[in-house]
């Protein structure tokens, strides 16, 4: 498991919002990754000031490692 502070900007730059995540990631041969867990909202600025929440994060990811 991976745990993931990221800060989301909004496109305009009025806004944030923090996520925490919990991850699983999982590696494939073909260089793709796909990654299962636990996301916690955790406040942030402008409209997001008083986000508060979880639930759970899903993705997947394609070109192999940077």
């Amino acid at each position: 498991m991976i745990l993931i502070k990221t800060v989301c900007t909004c496109d305009d730059g009025t806004c944030t919002f923090n996520a925490l995540k919990h991850v699983f990631i999982t590696f494939a041969d073909d260089g793709t990754s796909t990654n299962s867990g636990h996301i916690s909202l955790q406040g942030g600025t402008g409209d997001y000031a008083g986000l508060a929440g979880h639930g759970v994060d899903e993705g997947e990811a394609a070109g192999g490692l940077v």
